[in-house]
C-alpha cells in the first residue's frame, strides 16, 4: 500500500479519535461523570455485544473499532499485484463496514423502540387495570380531572346540556340532541393537551379494540347493557340481532337514550351505574367494544342519531360523536328503523369485506356466542330474537319461569359459618326454535364482611343455576351477567366478581372475589341438602366426581376443596333420598 493511502487512514482514525474524546468531555460535563468511560480501540467482534440502548458515544467507540479493524484488513491487501485490485478490495470493505454499522444502529434503534412501546402499553394495562378495581363511585370523582379533561370542560358541557338532564328520552328534541352532539364533537376536537391526549388515546384504543381476546365479545357488552336499560312496564323486554353480508343491526325495545347514557358512551370509562343500582356493567365501557367489529357504529334512538368514525386523527375518535341524518343510513337500514320508531337502534357496518372467508367466519363466531343462559342472569331482559338474513333464518330465546322449585323460599338461613337472605328458587325455561331446556334457579343474598377493603354493596346477590336435562352441555359455568369463563362443572354460577380488564376472567386472589367464592361454595352444598330434586341427582353435580384438571386454576380447585369438604361431611345426609338409603 502506497504510503499516502495510508497515511489518508491513519489521518482519519485520529480524526475520529478526537471527536469521540470532545464528545466524552461534552457528556462528562453534562452528567456530573456518569458516564465516564476509557476510550481505546476495540476488536471488532465486540461491537454486537450488550447494545441495549441507542448511546451515540457507544457507536462512536464501535465506528473508531471498526476503522481500526478495516485499517488491518488493508494492510493485509498490500501484496495484491495491480493498484485497481488494491482499490476494488479497499473499497468492498468500506461499504462492507458501513453496512454492518448502519444494521447495527438499526437494531439498536429498533430495540429501543420495542421497549418503548411494551413500557407503554403495561402502563396501559395498569391504567385500565385500576379503572375496574375503583369501585364506581369513587371512579367518578378519582376521573373527574380525566373526564374533564377529555371533554376540555366538563362544566361548561354540561351547561350545553343541563336542559336535558331531567329530560325522558321522549322529551328530547332532535334540535336539542343535535346541539348536545355538536357540543360534545367540538370539546373533543379542539382538546390540545398533548401529553394527556396521548395517554387517553393509549387507554381509548386499548379500549376500543385491543381489549379483549374474543372478537365477539361486543355482543355480549350489548346483551349486558340490554339488559340494564330502562322498560316500560307493558311490554317485554326484548333485543332483536339482525346478521347480513356486511352489517349487524341490534334492536332493542328500550324507553331510549338518555342525556348522561350519551356522555357516557362518549367519554372514557364513565358510567352511569350508581354502587347501589343492580347493573352488571358500565355502558361506555362496554360500548367501546362495537369497534372490533365496525369503524362506523350509528346509534338511533328516539332524538339521538350519530355516529363514531374511526381511525380518525387520533383515538379520541372513539369518543367523537358525528350528528347523522336520515340520508345517512342505508334503506335496508331506514326501513327497519321506521318499523320499529320506539326501540334504540345500533347499525354496525362490519369492518370486514362482505361475502369474504373473513366476514362469514365473523358473523358465525357471533351466532355461536349467543348463549340461552344469559337470559338466565338477566333479570330484566327476556327475550331474544336472532335474526340471520344470509341465511332466512330465526331464532327467538324466550325466557320462561314455570313456578317455584321444592325449596321453600326462606328469609334468612345459616349454614355452617354463612347466612344467605331472601334465599328461594324458580323452575325456568328457555324456549328456543329447537325445543326448551329447564333449569333450576336459586337466588339469594348475602352480607358483605366488614374487611373487604374495596367499597362495595352492603349486599350481593348470588345466583346458580342447575340444567335439569342430563345430555345439557353448559357454554359456560362463571358469569357476572354476561359469561365469563368455563370451569367444565356441570352448574353455573353467577356473582358480582371483579373481573380482569377484559372480562375473560375472574381476578384471582382478590379478597371480595375469595369471600364469594366461598359462600358459592357453602350455598352450593345447602342448595342439594335441601332442595329433593337436586338431591337425587347430586353426583352429577358435584364438580369432585367430574373434575377436568386443565380447565381448574389452582384458585379455582380451592372451591372445589370446600365442596368436597363439605359434601365430605354431610354425606349421609345426601344419601338419605326418599327411595332408600345408599
Amino acid at each position: 500500500m502506497s504510503e499516502f493511502n495510508e497515511n489518508r487512514i491513519t489521518l482519519r482514525k485520529n480524526f475520529y479519535i478526537q471527536f469521540v474524546q470532545k464528545k466524552c468531555k461534552q457528556k462528562e460535563r453534562h452528567n456530573d461523570k456518569e458516564n465516564e468511560e476509557n476510550i481505546g480501540f476495540f476488536d471488532a467482534k465486540t461491537t454486537e455485544q450488550n447494545i441495549d440502548s441507542f448511546v451515540p458515544l457507544n457507536l462512536s467507540q464501535d465506528l473508531i473499532s471498526l476503522y481500526f479493524d478495516l485499517y488491518r484488513k488493508i494492510q493485509k491487501t498490500s501484496s495484491l499485484d495491480g493498484k485497481s485490485i488494491q482499490q476494488e478490495q479497499i473499497q468492498e470493505l468500506f461499504n462492507e463496514e458501513w453496512k454492518r454499522f448502519d444494521t447495527l444502529k438499526l437494531q439498536n434503534e429498533n430495540k429501543q423502540l420495542k421497549q418503548e412501546l411494551q413500557k407503554e402499553n403495561n402502563t396501559v394495562h395498569q391504567e385500565i387495570d385500576k379503572l375496574k378495581l375503583i369501585p364506581t363511585t369513587i371512579k367518578n370523582v378519582e376521573f373527574r380531572h380525566l373526564s374533564t379533561v377529555v371533554s376540555a370542560d366538563k362544566n361548561n358541557e354540561k351547561n350545553a346540556i343541563d336542559e336535558l338532564q331531567n329530560l325522558s328520552p321522549n322529551e328530547i328534541t332532535s334540535k336539542q340532541a343535535e346541539k348536545c352532539i355538536q357540543e360534545i364533537y367540538h370539546r373533543r376536537t379542539t382538546f390540545n393537551d398533548n401529553d394527556m391526549r396521548k395517554s387517553i388515546c393509549g387507554s381509548l384504543k386499548h379500549l376500543g379494540s385491543d381489549l379483549y381476546t374474543s372478537p365477539v365479545h361486543f355482543l355480549h357488552e350489548l346483551i349486558q347493557n340490554a339488559k340494564d336499560n330502562f322498560y316500560a312496564i307493558s311490554i317485554i323486554p326484548c333485543l332483536r340481532i339482525e346478521l347480513n353480508h356486511s352489517y349487524i343491526l341490534l334492536s332493542n325495545n328500550e324507553q331510549g337514550l338518555r342525556a348522561r347514557d350519551v356522555l357516557a358512551i362518549c367519554s372514557l370509562a364513565v358510567s352511569t351505574k350508581t354502587i347501589e343500582q343492580d347493573h352488571i356493567g358500565e355502558k361506555g365501557v362496554g360500548f367501546k367494544s362495537v369497534f372490533g367489529a365496525s369503524n362506523e357504529p350509528m346509534l338511533i334512538s328516539h332524538a339521538w342519531k350519530f355516529r363514531f368514525h374511526v381511525p380518525g386523527l387520533d383515538a379520541m375518535s372513539y369518543i367523537t360523536p358525528l350528528w347523522i341524518t336520515d340520508k345517512d343510513l342505508p334503506e335496508c337500514i331506514s326501513k327497519q328503523i321506521s318499523t320499529y320508531p320506539q326501540y334504540t337502534h345500533l347499525y354496525l357496518p362490519l369492518k370486514f369485506q362482505a361475502h369474504t372467508p373473513e366476514a362469514n367466519s365473523f358473523l358465525d363466531q357471533v351466532i355461536k356466542a349467543v348463549d340461552p343462559c344469559i337470559l338466565l342472569n338477566m333479570r330484566q331482559l327476556k327475550k331474544l330474537e336472532i335474526v340471520v338474513e344470509r341465511q332466512k333464518k330465526v331464532t327467538i330465546i324466550e325466557k320462561q319461569i314455570i313456578g317455584p322449585t321444592k325449596l321453600e323460599e326462606q328469609s334468612s338461613v345459616t349454614f355452617e359459618d354463612f347466612t344467605f337472605l331472601n334465599l328461594s328458587g324458580s323452575v325456568i325455561r328457555l324456549h328456543t326454535s329447537t325445543g326448551y331446556s329447564t333449569f333450576r334457579v336459586y337466588m339469594c343474598y348475602i352480607n358483605v364482611a366488614n374487611y373487604i377493603e374495596q367499597e362495595r354493596p352492603p349486599k350481593a346477590r348470588l345466583t346458580i343455576g342447575f340444567p335439569c336435562e342430563k345430555d345439557y352441555e353448559l357454554a359456560s359455568t362463571v358469569y357476572k351477567g354476561l359469561p365469563v369463563c368455563d370451569l367444565g362443572f356441570n352448574f353455573s354460577f353467577n356473582a358480582d366478581f371483579q373481573l380482569v380488564t377484559n372480562r375473560e376472567n375472574v381476578r384471582e386472589n382478590v379478597p371480595f372475589n375469595t369471600f364469594i367464592r366461598t359462600h358459592l361454595s357453602a350455598l352450593f352444598v345447602y342448595l342439594l341438602l335441601n332442595d329433593i330434586d337436586l338431591r337425587k341427582d347430586f353426583n352429577r353435580y358435584c364438580p369432585l366426581f367430574n373434575i377436568y384438571q386443565g380447565k381448574h386454576s389452582s384458585w379455582w380447585l380451592l372451591m372445589i376443596d370446600y365442596i368436597k369438604k363439605f359434601i365430605n361431611k354431610y354425606l349421609p345426609l345426601l344419601l338419605d333420598i326418599p327411595t332408600g338409603r345408599h
